[in-house]
Order: structure tokens, then sequence, then C-alpha cells
């Protein structure tokens, strides 16, 4: 028989290893003890923390104490959902927190153990999951306002171009050339919004990136070079091809480059302006398939403009249908690139700062 109490662990190794994060307090309710999970959780390291009341040990969060106040002092216990938390030089969390008394063996209180949980994760997939529903709801929406708009935009555009057959002043010609350039583009806007609605399947195959782009800035160069755009080509000739489908990955670079050079010409629009294209292979990032099958290596593009940059409360919003701050943008270019690229199984970041540039960073499963 094995000896329990060499096996056993202390309570100092069962204080440490907990999974959730456990403060203790005294009864004036100095912080005593953290383990290293509310270090994590907390953002606030034990060194600076011990000795210290609650509020000083935890700054910015005065917020939560203040509804533990009545705990204290009546002795009871008491549980938290889903708080706002200021860490030390870390963005918002959102934490459960429990407080319980402790007694010793002699039912007097002897301090308070606080019991801190992580939930932003949780909160994280709860808004991704109502975001999805929106989008499903939205694609519904906007498939069938698509229908309705196409069959009268058609007649409205016909009955215009049959009208200038005939003899009219130049004003009047002039209103029917609106007319019929307004509808197009109101077409233009119906057939972004079945694409929205109605994404097609996947032709997935080996695509050779450095290849697709080059082919896209190619067909691009007149526009580019009106608007005095330079491009930078930084490509890894030894890069394996990714796993795709090549139209609807040109359309996904090919919004990338509109916009970049948009940007570009606003703010440098006597030249000077550049965007760059980078790829690499990506060794240390992988994004998990479905199904607990093994993670791929991904394949980098880097899209890098000095254009206008985002607005730093707009960057979030960016890949959000309708959301343009273009003048005559629809708001759904990106949103179907970040589709198309979810669709691939593959991710975007987005950096950007206003009035030096943006960054995108497309990462696409490689076909080896």
């Amino acid at each position: 028989m094995p000896d329990t109490h060499k096996i056993r662990p202390s309570w100092d190794t069962i204080f440490a290893s907990f999974g959730d994060g456990l403060v203790i307090l005294d009864t004036d309710g100095n912080v005593i003890a953290m383990n290293p999970a509310a270090e994590t959780i907390t953002g606030f390291s034990a060194e600076s923390t011990l000795g210290l009341p609650l509020g000083d040990a935890f700054p910015k969060n005065h917020f939560v104490f203040e509804k533990l106040d009545a705990v204290f002092h009546d002795g009871a216990a008491l549980t938290l959902r889903e708080m706002p938390w200021a860490g030390h030089g870390r963005a918002r969390a959102t934490v459960d927190l429990s407080v319980t008394p402790l007694t010793g063996d002699d039912g007097e209180l002897s301090g308070w153990i606080l019991v801190f949980r992580d939930v932003t994760p949780m909160k994280k997939l709860e808004e991704e999951m109502r975001k999805a529903d929106r989008l499903a709801m939205m694609g519904t929406i906007a498939a069938g306002l698509a229908h309705e708009i196409k069959n009268p935009l058609g007649g409205i555009k016909g009955a215009a171009q049959l009208l200038t057959r005939e003899r009219f002043s130049p004003e009047s010609a002039e209103y029917l050339q609106i007319i019929v350039k307004e509808s197009d583009r109101v077409n233009r806007l119906v057939n972004q919004l079945l694409t929205f609605a109605r994404p097609k399947d996947l032709n997935l195959e080996p695509v050779n990136v450095n290849e697709l782009i080059d082919a896209i800035l190619i067909l691009q160069k007149e526009p580019l070079e009106k608007k005095k755009v330079k491009v930078v080509r930084e490509f890894d000739p030894s890069l394996p091809p990714v796993l795709g489908d090549a139209d609807e990955l040109k359309q996904v670079f090919l919004n990338f480059i509109v916009n970049a050079a948009d940007a570009v010409a606003e703010r440098h629009p006597d030249g000077g302006g550049e965007i760059r294209f980078k790829t690499r292979m990506v060794t240390n990032f992988k994004i998990k398939e479905a199904e607990g099958r093994r993670p791929r290596r991904m394949v980098e593009v880097e899209i890098r403009d000095n254009g206008t940059g985002i607005k730093e409360e707009d960057v979030g919003k960016i890949f959000t249908p309708f959301f343009t701050t273009k003048e005559k943008g629809y708001g759904l270019g990106l949103a179907v690139t970040q589709r198309v690229v979810h669709e691939h199984g593959g991710a975007i970041n987005l950096t950007s700062e206003e009035g030096k540039g943006t960054r995108f960073q497309v990462l696409l499963r490689s076909s080896l």
C-alpha cells in the first residue's frame, strides 16, 4: 500500500494549482495571498498587491468592490456575475467573482476568499454567435430585397435607354444619362447583396497566391498609375500553393487593392503613396480545422499601405455589412471579403492608425 501522506498534495500546492483565481484577504480586507491564476485573470501580480487593502491592490475596480461592502459587514457569501474588470496594462475583461468568509476552528471569522473566473472568452463567443445570427437574418432579407429590386430596376433602365433615342433638349438628355448611370450603380449594389446573401460553393484547388496577386495588379496597373500609387512586391518564391477558389480569392485581393489605392490617393494626391505586398509561410500560426483534424500550416499575405488609415473607433466596424467610410461606398466589399476568407478556413488581421496607414494580414491554408 502506498503511503497516502507522501502522495497527498499540500494545501500550498492545491492553492497554486487551482484553475480559478484565488485571492485571500485578512479580516481587515488586506490581500495576504494570491495564486498564479489570480495574477493572470486580474492582471495584477502578487508582489504588487500583497499587504494592500482590496481597493488599493486592484485600482480602477471600485465599482465591483462597492457591491461587496454589505457582504464584508454581514459576513455572508455572494457571487457577482459578468462584472467588468480593469487589469493592469491590459484590455478590460469580464469576470465572475465569488466572495466567501473564512472561519477558523473556533468558528470565528479569519478572513475572506475571493474566487475570480474569467468569462471573457465565453462572452466573446456569445457575441460572435449573436453576430452570426444577425448576419444570417440580414442575408435572407438582402436576398429578398435584391430580387424585388432587380425587376423594376431593369424596367427603369430599359425605358431610359429607349428614351435616349428620341430627340430631347441637351438638359433632358443629360437627365436620362443620369438615370441610366444610377440604375447601373444600384444594380451593382444589388449584385453585391446577392453575393453576400447567397455565397456560391467553393471550387477548391491549389492556387499560387503570388501569381494570382500579380495578375490582379497587372489588370489594375492603369488605375493605380492614374492615382500615382506605387506598388512594391515582396513575394516569397518558395511559397507553397494555398487551397482555394481562384475566382473568389481574386475578388478578395481586388477589394483590398481598390480600398488601399483609394486611401493612398486621398492622402498622397500628388504621389508618394505606396501599397506593399508581402507573402510568406507561417509555421507558428495554425488554425485548427473542424472535427479535430490536425492543424495546417498557413500562408500569409500582407497588404500594407501608407494611406489615410482608419479611425480607432471604426476599426472594429470595418467588416460590418453596410458600414462604409466612403461617400459612394456600399459597405459590402470587406464584409464579403471576410466571409470568403473564413469559408476558406483562413483569417484576417487588421491594424491601422489614422493618418499613417493600414495593414491587412490574410492567412490562408497551405495545400501541402
